[in-house]
């Protein structure tokens, strides 16, 4: 028997070690849960059916943490803010408005749209609100 590691072995210790370092960077607030789980998502699709189906299994867990974050992106104007808020592998988004100083919104909506088919939504709509005086906050 060889001291010297296989591919495979080296493989399995390199995952490992990227995921502990990005727990680690999590823990500290350095990487977002999206983050992370994107991440996790990316190791499942290079490293699957290569390595011991346990680490596959913990890359995949990982990955789960990104698809159950909700994700958000927040426009404010002189008189509002705009909160869109969604899960990245699910259909639809939530639409709250906010007056200044207001900790409920004024209004809620659910907008039906395919989780494909939100970014190129998205893309127009934020367009169209930056060019009405909405920034990004």
């Amino acid at each position: 028997m060889s001291d010297i590691p296989t591919t495979r072995d080296e493989l399995e210790r390199k995952v490992i070690e990227a995921l502990d370092v990005m727990a680690h960077k999590l823990s500290q607030r350095r990487l977002t849960t999206a983050e992370f789980g994107a991440a996790g998502q990316l190791l499942w699709q290079v490293t699957a059916g290569l390595v011991d189906s346990s680490i596959s299994d913990l890359c995949a867990a990982v990955s789960q943490q990104s698809r159950e974050t909700r994700m958000r992106q927040v426009f404010a104007s002189h008189a509002n803010v705009l909160v869109f808020s969604w899960y990245p592998e699910q259909d639809d988004y939530v639409m709250e408005m906010f007056s200044h100083g207001s900790k409920k919104p004024a209004s809620t909506r659910t907008v039906k749209c395919a989780f494909d088919e939100r970014s190129g939504k998205f893309d127009k709509f934020f367009a169209t609100l930056e060019a009405q005086g909405y920034f990004k906050a």
